[in-house]
């Protein structure tokens, strides 16, 4: 219900949804002014990468359970190197700024193996994001809508 048809970022969120990467944080409202969670970070990014299988038996976060539904995808991030625990916990609440979201998406263009196009692309993304926002914006936090414009960027690669 927050995101109106005739708005500027109604295909975004439409092509990050209809691909299963991100959802709603309620059925019917997608949250555009929220801010990104580390959960839904780590949830969209583990998406966009095909839900890869994730060795669990070892993973321990003292903030998170394995019965949340991000879980697969925190272990995942954190064992790639695209997010980071910080002694044994998640921090699934904390929020993604600017320049976390723009070394991610940097990351995560290594996590499936190395693609020196793709790797060019993506950091070229990361610095539009960074201008985008001004350099005086590093620390500003990633809205969810910010968040699936930039996203799209990435997908189309």
């Amino acid at each position: 219900t927050d995101v109106a048809a005739d708005s500027e970022y109604y295909n975004d969120i439409q092509f990050m949804y209809m691909h299963g990467y991100m959802n709603g944080v309620t059925d019917t409202e997608f949250g555009v002014d929220a801010a990104l969670t580390k959960a839904a970070f780590a949830q969209t990014l583990y998406n966009i990468a095909g839900a890869p299988d994730v060795d669990t038996e070892n993973a321990a976060f003292s903030d998170i359970d394995s019965s949340d539904s991000y879980f697969n995808a925190a272990v995942w991030a954190v064992s790639n190197g695209i997010l980071d625990a910080k002694d044994g916990k998640f921090a699934p609440d904390s929020e993604i700024n600017v320049i976390g979201f723009a070394i991610s998406l940097v990351k995560l263009s290594f996590a499936g193996g190395f693609n020196l196009s793709k790797a060019i692309k993506t950091i070229s993304i990361a610095f539009n994001i960074i201008k985008d926002f001004g350099l005086a914006s590093f620390n500003t936090t990633i809205t969810r809508v910010q968040a699936a414009q930039r996203l799209v960027d990435y997908c189309n690669l």
